[in-house]
């Protein structure tokens, strides 16, 4: 399915039926930063190839700004998400000592 026939079918009543199902069964919060958001939350597909298998274990409902960072990081030949998680979590608790 191209980025045209995404589009297309994310403006069908069927698609928008189920993204709100998930928004509200997640209770609007996102997946990663665990923030509740009023407006702007999208949902991820894990699975591209099967766009329109919706089956709950192949979404996440992510923040703008995290749905954002999990694309980019999907993008990048290497990476290893256990030193971005621990050198995250390194900066974070440094930065909160000065809060």
């Amino acid at each position: 399915m191209d980025s045209k026939e995404k589009t297309k079918y994310r403006r069908t009543h069927h698609w928008k039926n189920w993204r709100l199902y998930l928004l509200r069964k997640k209770e609007y919060k996102c997946e990663i930063c665990q923030l509740k958001h009023k407006v702007g939350l999208q949902v991820h597909h894990f699975d591209e190839a099967h766009y329109t298998d919706l089956h709950e274990d192949k979404f996440a409902v992510l923040c703008k700004r995290d749905h954002q960072l999990i694309e980019q990081l999907l993008s990048r030949k290497s990476f290893d998400i256990d030193v971005y998680c621990s050198e995250l979590k390194r900066v974070y608790l440094e930065s909160k000592k000065y809060k």
